[in-house]
């Protein structure tokens, strides 16, 4: 519809030591699957956002212009 949004939250737990990290993508303020994600759970792993975003954009540095070095 006229004037949606789109919003990616990056969501981390901890457990124990270990940091773990996932996407969310809401549309209109609600939970949406991301495509090339596990369709269990509106949370995406980073590591597999990462991989599917880097699949469907192709040619752009992911670690250059997300400042992840």
């Amino acid at each position: 519809p006229l004037a949606s949004n789109i919003h990616f939250e990056l969501l981390s737990s901890t457990i124990g030591n270990n940091n773990r990290y996932f996407v969310r993508m809401l549309l209109n303020e609600r939970p949406v699957q991301i495509p090339g994600c596990p369709t269990d759970n509106p949370l995406c792993p980073w590591q597999r956002f990462y991989n599917v975003a880097q699949m469907r954009i192709g040619d752009c540095d992911m670690n250059a212009n997300c400042d992840l070095e």
